[in-house]
């Protein structure tokens, strides 16, 4: 092993640290052992660490192998718990456990309202239920949407509320592909949310708040009205309340989308870059303080304060968090005149946020974040020295082009599992938005501090206007270029991971020429390869159909080998928003692209023979009797179509029913019925999911 790395091990505990407990998170929340047994294993485990060093030092350092395998086991079953304890079902006084359907609901406003198209959004905290007297006490998130009748300043953060409508549990769409919304709102403590019209709750008149939490609202909301007064462009506004505080309800979904494919998503995001910048602002209005010994203390405290304080009003999201405590580790290690390693700063910051919060382990900002930073760690360096740039503008340019290009080395196969696609042209949009990310950074702090000067305010707002309204014209011009990213890519975990072996292994042997590391990089890049042309044989062999949950719409997609054939709602394609979040992601994961005919399917409906089976999709009232036939072996209905199902079920015989999501819930229930007495199979997919049938 190259001896470079070896001081790094020893000098970094926390890489020793940080693995077990990562083990221990994904062992509880994927095989969820019982807490009898972790018990059991902590009860043997601790006694054996001690009864070790009760030892003789020599027959310790003979068995220092046992204590690092013990302590290692420790750590394993410390991760397990601070899943468990932290998993809301395991809680029991959970909102869930206790809530059937028909009591009212004590809630408390966790947030002020961010208004939305067709209504008022929060989550609010469950606190009590009652039920014909009765009083229990629970614990629980709850997603809020409040009509457009309602006045916004009826209610905000903190506000007590009584709601006296049904809770709607929290599903995912079932969709192949698709965001799992459920494990996102679990992880969040969230099972339910309702949509509530002024006569469905009470607003109590009493409110439930923290100092600190409503001083952090109050300052957002502060700095929001001073964004809204003097930076005239909606687009560009927006963008600007992303840049500075994280704040993206009004976000364009066009523009986020350019961002992304184009590769500078990180700037909306606001994350390590954006706490550098206050780093680096605060030491240098700071600096006078930290020449004398007397006042250096205050300084201290003053950065501190200040990067937390900024990180509390983006919205303490894990990058920012990461950002934070890594600076804050700077900062004690500076204080105390001691230097810091990078490399246990990046894994302390991890091990501590995941025992705050361990689901943040499956958040791909969280994810992004260390492997952007330890990718520059490590290859920024190398990736410098491989070009001399005399002249010191062009080096700076070229410095910033390293930073890009070792930081996409060990996001590449998150980036590529996470969204399916590679900005090609990242080099050329972060050149021009990262330093003008920069600055619009900057000139919106100044904004807020000049904004008790009206001319002056209203100067800077027009300025950054101008600067924001160019960057999103640049980054949407060249989203629009011929092969400005790659689309349309898949990887499973396992190749994911092999990926990232191959990038790490071969980095380190161009660095090191460590003969290892070498053929790990090409075992890796040899079973990465035999993985993916598996995937790609099997795909030209499937044969699919997917009835798709999307909410009102009818949307089916017929997969043969590589291609697909849609039938359905033409808005769903037509929606950019639709397409791409529902659809997209299927298609991807099986490879399919657009054709407009299969050969293995006949007919353009309602009925269809796709490999061997009939598909009847009725969509329409019946104008008369149904005339019978072979059987049918699916049958869809979409669009709510009057007919007495039992004449249909006894007439066509279908093996299995399907309701799609463009039909009303009380026929959907009504249908499930009358299924279950002819014996038929019925899958509802607004209740159970997207519908999907292997044809062989």
């Amino acid at each position: 092993m190259p001896l470079s790395l070896v001081p790094a091990w020893k000098e970094a505990p926390f890489l020793r640290l940080l693995p077990p407990l990562i083990g221990g998170i994904l062992f509880q929340w994927y095989i969820m052992p019982a807490p009898a047994l972790l018990l059991s294993i902590l009860a043997t485990a601790v006694p054996a660490l001690l009864c070790l060093q009760a030892l003789p030092i020599k027959l310790r350092f003979r068995l220092r192998f046992l204590n690092g395998i013990i302590i290692n086991v420790l750590l394993v079953i410390i991760g397990s718990f601070i899943v468990y304890f932290n998993y809301p079902a395991n809680k029991k006084d959970w909102l869930s456990y206790h809530y059937s359907g028909h009591e009212s609901i004590q809630a408390v406003l966790q947030e002020p309202l961010s208004a939305k198209n067709r209504s008022f959004k929060a989550i609010a905290a469950a606190k009590k239920l009652f039920d014909n007297g009765n009083i229990t006490n629970v614990s629980g998130n709850i997603i809020v949407y409040f009509s457009r009748d309602m006045k916004p300043p009826d209610l905000s953060y903190g506000s007590i509320i009584i709601i006296n409508k049904p809770l709607i549990p929290v599903k995912s769409s079932g969709n192949p592909g698709a965001f799992n919304y459920k494990r996102y709102c679990t992880f969040a403590q969230i099972d339910y949310q309702v949509y509530l019209q002024p006569k469905d709750f009470t607003i109590t008149g009493r409110s439930e708040t923290r100092y600190l939490q409503q001083l952090i609202f109050w300052c957002r909301q502060n700095i929001l009205n001073t964004l809204v007064t003097y930076i005239p462009g909606a687009k560009e506004r927006a963008l600007a309340e992303a840049l500075l505080i994280g704040y993206k309800d009004e976000l364009d979904k066009e523009l986020v989308q350019a961002y992304s494919n184009t590769g500078v998503i990180h700037i909306i995001a606001v994350s390590g870059m954006h706490l550098g910048i206050i780093y680096l602002l605060l030491g240098r209005l700071l600096q006078p303080l930290r020449k004398k010994r007397s006042t250096r203390w205050l300084s201290f405290v003053l950065i501190l304060a200040g990067l937390w304080a900024f990180s509390f009003l983006a919205g303490a999201g894990p990058s920012v968090v990461r950002s934070a405590l890594m600076f804050s580790f700077m900062l004690i290690g500076d204080a105390f005149s001691k230097r810091s390693n990078i490399y246990n700063n990046l894994a302390a910051s991890a091990f501590l946020l995941l025992c705050w919060n361990p689901f943040w382990l499956w958040d791909a900002g969280f994810q992004l974040s260390y492997a952007a930073v330890l990718s520059i760690v490590l290859f920024f360096k190398p990736v410098y020295n491989m070009l001399y740039v005399q002249n010191k503008l062009l080096d700076a340019g070229w410095k910033l082009n390293a930073v890009t290009i070792s930081a996409q080395l060990l996001t590449l196969p998150l980036t590529i599992y996470h969204f399916h696609q590679f900005p090609n042209l990242f080099l050329l949009t972060n050149m021009v938005a990262v330093p003008l990310s920069s600055l619009l950074l900057i000139g919106e702090i100044v904004l807020c501090m000049v904004s008790f000067v009206p001319m002056l305010a209203s100067s800077v707002g027009a300025t950054l206007n101008f600067l924001t309204r160019f960057m999103n014209s640049f980054i949407e011009h060249i989203n629009i270029l011929p092969l400005a990213s790659w689309t349309h890519l898949y990887i499973t975990v396992p190749q994911a991971i092999l990926l990232a072996v191959f990038i790490i292994a071969g980095a380190w042997w161009c660095m090191e020429r460590w003969r290892p590391a070498f053929m790990t990089a090409l075992g890796a890049f040899a079973i990465f390869m035999l993985l993916r042309g598996y995937s790609f044989t099997a795909a030209e062999a499937q044969h699919r159909l997917i009835v798709y949950n999307i909410t009102g719409k009818a949307a089916i997609d017929f997969i043969e080998g590589r291609n697909y054939y849609f039938t359905g709602d033409a808005s769903v394609q037509a929606d950019p928003f639709l397409r791409n979040f529902h659809l997209e992601p299927s298609r991807i994961i099986y490879r399919a692209a657009a054709a407009a005919m299969l050969p293995g399917l006949l007919g353009n409906g309602p009925l269809f023979w796709f490999n061997g089976k009939r598909i009847l999709v009725l969509d329409k009232d019946l104008a008369g009797d149904l005339q019978s036939s072979s059987t049918i072996d699916l049958l869809v209905l979409s669009k709510n179509p009057r007919l007495s199902l039992p004449h249909v079920l006894q007439s066509i015989r279908p093996q299995q029913v399907v309701a799609d999501a463009s039909n009303a819930n009380w026929k959907l229930k009504q249908w499930e019925q009358e299924c279950a007495a002819a014996h038929i199979s019925f899958h509802s997919v607004s209740q159970s999911g997207a519908f999907v049938m292997d044809p062989y």
